[in-house]
């Protein structure tokens, strides 16, 4: 498509290569765009974005409310591709590359002679050196345990490779072959509500269960192909020991032009394996570092960071912390806008809820010789073109993010703690300006409207080729970051969030504002609307509509250097 990314912006993504503002752009523009989810899905059939959140996000106990709460938790996993403009590479750079980009990393990475194949046979560009660093690492200590199980029906071979045995991050590998020739088949995935795979604990009970495999890769010459399933947590208390189960009872592999070409039609049968994954040693080395002083104030002190913990895992290393309101904050949200004023959210989360979700603080961690361990600090228009202190020892390789101010980021591991300094550089908290602009094509034809709104400026263009839509020249302010911000339209007595914000071109820092051009608005979601409906927004347009700027995320500076010290 003329408006598309290229294919080499889409690859380096998927490389790690590009910076936090593209990024930014690129997973809007792919929430909005099916050509580009075509191209970003080349190693499976499924295109589905939704079903790739559904992997990122945690998934909760079982229990009577197991579905309902999944459901909230898969919905606020949505939300948060556009509310949340961090790099959050797994889960997260996610939205969607990221489970891409792990599982294809875990595949070569888990596995001595996986990775040499993965070297000699699959596209060099899904390689990420750093992110793969903890598996390897993990696999070089001993955290790989071999598997090699198979079984055989209706001429159809399900075999389980290895698996990672870190239970934060235990990632399977397997495969699906023709029994009479060996060929390697590729999955089915509109046929996955047919299969299963969970995890029981040693006295027998569930505790972890999906029924779908997170990717496939695929080798150059396509003549065979790896599956992934991962599961990015399981419940505490971690078993010694659990027991994956493999339950299938339909196999088959569809045609496509990206896919190994070997079809079998869907084959009803019973392909079940099971196999002992042993974390003993894992556990041994898993430690959570609480630290006896981390907190960080607002100068105004509304708002604060709590540093929660430091844990160290076989495979990866999370820093958690907590954003605090004040009372009085707490009081002036509680007397905020009674109705939901972002409508992607589930209508259970609270105003000072939303709020909370959406705060973000950015920061980086020293050791004592001043080497950058972490880096969480802000991009510009903050802090200029380039990230603040160059590349950290440690990249971030994932994270997550509750309504109750609780964020999770994940690194490649590092177990050293002691002699660490929190530096922190500020915070983004949603303010809510729910300001509106008539947009009537024939005007806008003859004069843009300008849209002026906490220091930024929005001005509105018709433009007629390619076909007839609008355009959005912009100023952001500093404190405003790189985000464009959350939008709607009201449309006939319907009112839409827009999902997804579309492309930008000619994105620039001009005398310390973020300008640059939004040049395509693709997709809407109607509120009160279990899922999407998307629908062409401001292309073809004969007839006004009222698009209203909701939430902007205010940038807050707070500088300051703790040294931890933990219990």
């Amino acid at each position: 498509m003329k408006n598309c990314p290229s294919e080499e912006r889409w690859l380096a993504l998927m490389d790690q290569e590009t910076e936090q503002e593209e990024k930014s752009m690129l997973r809007s523009h792919l929430i909005t765009c099916p050509n580009c989810q075509q191209i970003l899905s080349n190693f499976e059939e499924e295109n589905e974005w939704v079903r790739i959140a559904f992997t990122q996000m945690e998934i909760p106990p079982l229990g009577e409310a197991f579905e309902q709460t999944t459901l909230t938790r898969l919905r606020q996993e949505l939300a948060a591709t556009r509310s949340n403009r961090r790099k959050r590479s797994w889960w997260m750079i996610s939205g969607l590359a990221a489970a891409l980009i792990l599982g294809l990393t875990v595949t070569y990475s888990v596995s001595p002679a996986f990775a040499n194949f993965v070297q000699t046979n699959l596209l060099s560009f899904f390689s990420s050196k750093e992110a793969d660093r903890g598996f390897k690492e993990a696999s070089k200590n001993g955290f790989l345990q071999q598997v090699n199980k198979t079984v055989t029906d209706k001429g159809i071979q399900l075999t389980v490779y290895e698996v990672m045995a870190d239970p934060n991050r235990m990632t399977i590998t397997y495969g699906i072959k023709r029994a009479k020739d060996q060929a390697s088949l590729d999955y089915d995935f509109s046929i996955h509500k047919e299969n299963k795979i969970y995890v029981t604990d040693e006295k027998g009970a569930v505790i972890a269960r999906t029924h779908v495999p997170v990717f496939h890769v695929e080798s150059k010459d396509r003549k065979d192909i790896r599956g992934v399933v991962a599961f990015s947590k399981l419940p505490e208390p971690v078993p010694n020991k659990v027991t994956v189960h493999f339950e299938f009872n339909k196999l088959g592999s569809k045609a496509s032009e990206r896919s190994i070409p070997v079809t079998i039609d869907q084959t009803a049968g019973h392909w079940q394996l099971s196999f002992e994954v042993d974390f003993t040693k894992a556990k041994a080395m898993m430690r959570t570092h609480k630290p006896k002083q981390g907190i960080v104030r607002s100068p105004n002190g509304d708002v604060q960071m709590k540093l929660d913990s430091i844990n160290t895992y076989p495979s990866k290393t999370e820093i958690h912390y907590t954003s605090v309101l004040s009372q009085d904050m707490q009081q002036k949200l509680q007397q905020g806008p009674k109705e939901n004023p972002d409508s992607f959210f589930p209508s259970d989360i609270t105003y000072q809820q939303q709020i909370l979700f959406n705060i973000r603080w950015y920061y980086q961690l020293k050791d004592r010789q001043g080497n950058l361990i972490v880096n969480m600090a802000p991009r510009m228009p903050v802090s200029g073109a380039q990230k603040i202190g160059g590349k950290a020892r440690y990249q971030e390789i994932g994270g997550g993010y509750q309504k109750d101010g609780h964020v999770k980021n994940e690194f490649s591991p590092f177990q050293e703690v002691n002699h660490l300094t929190l530096s922190t550089f500020g915070y983004t908290l949603p303010q809510y300006v729910k300001q509106k602009v008539t947009i009537d094509p024939k005007q806008l034809a003859k004069k843009p409207v300008v849209l002026k709104v906490a220091g930024n400026e929005y001005t509105f263009r018709w433009v007629e080729k390619p076909v007839g839509h609008v355009e959005i020249d912009y100023k952001l302010s500093k404190d405003t970051m790189y985000d464009f911000g959350v939008w709607a339209v009201h449309d006939r007595g319907q009112v839409y969030s827009i999902h997804g914000m579309g492309s930008f071109k000619e994105r620039q820092e001009q005398n310390g504002f973020m300008a640059g051009t939004k040049t395509d608005f693709n997709t809407l979601i109607k509120t009160g609307k279990e899922m999407p409906e998307n629908k062409p927004l401001l292309k073809n347009l004969d007839h006004p509509v009222e698009v209203e700027l909701v939430m902007l995320n205010k940038f807050h500076p707070v500088k300051k250097e703790l040294p931890l010290v933990f219990k």
